[in-house]
């Protein structure tokens, strides 16, 4: 569900009809009748709203995450690595992000569509700058996450 109305959103980014800072009310509304036809819900355009301002949330967060010192975020084969210490901090300092200690941001290239990018360079999203990848240290919490959308793994290197 939440991927139909994740792509109804992108389609009004494509069209210019977004904006990054508040909510649309014409795409919120295409997008609960795109899901409400898919799914034969009932869904209400307040439970759009409350979830544009969720995944606005998503993305500030895990924006926030990778941009922190000593994290890692290897976008590529999408590893997030984090020390334990840190993710002690990190709690403390935003407990939503705890959401992330087992998994990446499953919707990240589609959020920074979204909420980051111009409306006529969306695809340019798609396009994550590519880092050095450098083995964890022993200490480091390391995620993967396979291509697929139910497969992932946890992994502590201890």
């Amino acid at each position: 569900m939440e991927r139909v109305f994740v792509s109804s959103l992108i389609r009004d980014v494509e069209y210019g009809i977004v904006s990054h800072e508040q909510p649309h009310e014409d795409s919120i509304r295409n997008a609960i009748r795109m899901v409400n036809r898919s799914y034969g819900g009932r869904l209400s355009f307040t439970f759009g709203l409350c979830r544009w301002y969720q995944l606005k949330e998503r993305h500030a967060t895990f924006s926030w995450l990778i941009n922190r010192d000593g994290v890692r975020w290897l976008p590529t084969p999408k590893l997030l690595m984090i020390n334990e210490a840190l993710w002690d901090e990190i709690a403390r300092e935003k407990p939503f992000a705890r959401a992330y200690h087992w998994d990446f941001e499953p919707l990240w290239t589609e959020l920074k569509i979204i909420f980051e990018s111009p409306s006529n360079e969306y695809a340019d999203a798609f396009d994550d700058e590519l880092y050095t990848a450098t083995p964890p240290t022993p200490d480091e919490t390391v995620v993967l996450v396979n291509n697929d959308e139910d497969d992932s793994s946890y992994v502590n290197n201890e």
